[in-house]
């Protein structure tokens, strides 16, 4: 199954910091992010976002190499890296990298995904006390809500993980409010505006 939307999350690090090693990446094949316009092929570029000194990366919609730039990410900026899917099924996740290896991982619907085999499952609840370790700022509090199974009970309930969020359980943006509560800000607000700035690949 495949994302609508990938995005890699690095907190405590500036725009111009994320997209230096960025480039550096790319330029190994001789490649180059070129800042570009906004325009309709929206998901064709790449969009940076900067918020309280921390990056968004939203990838275009067919890059394959996530996980090998959150590695190199992470690597170089000597930080944890959040990659995050959402998909168009209601469903969203989030891999968390820290020295090469996933060290955590969240989905509330782990069935839904694609060759994953039933002992696999428990590797998908998530643990918020990891993320707070990592992320000294992020209370425990602030977050734990959101690692609940969706059961069809809480779908059907439309409640929201905490009082001011912008999206229920069972909705794929749900994971927009957990970005938020990292310090994390989704680049786009419509398709007529940005957060950040955009690029192509050349």
């Amino acid at each position: 199954m495949r994302a609508l939307i990938s995005m890699s999350g690095i907190v405590g690090k500036s725009q111009d910091e994320v997209l230096g090693v960025l480039n550096s990446y790319f330029n190994k094949n001789s490649k180059v992010l070129k800042e570009t316009a906004l325009n309709t092929e929206i998901y064709k570029l790449f969009l940076l976002s900067e918020s309280n000194n921390s990056s968004v990366i939203l990838y275009p919609e067919l890059f394959s190499e996530i996980n090998e730039v959150a590695l190199y990410l992470g690597k170089k900026l000597d930080s944890p890296i959040f990659n995050f899917y959402i998909y168009d099924v209601d469903l969203w996740m989030y891999e968390l990298f820290c020295d090469g290896k996933i060290i955590d991982r969240f989905c509330p619907l782990p069935r839904y995904i694609e060759d994953i085999e039933i002992e696999e499952i428990k590797l998908y609840k998530g643990n918020p006390k990891i993320v707070c370790k990592f992320l000294e700022a992020i209370q425990f509090d602030e977050i734990r809500e959101y690692y609940k199974p969706w059961t069809e009970k809480l779908i059907k309930s439309q409640e929201k993980a905490y009082s001011n969020d912008e999206f229920t359980y069972g909705m794929n943006w749900q994971a927009v409010d957990f970005m938020r509560k990292l310090g994390l800000k989704y680049p786009i607000v419509d398709e007529e505006e940005l957060i950040g700035r955009a690029f192509k690949l050349v």
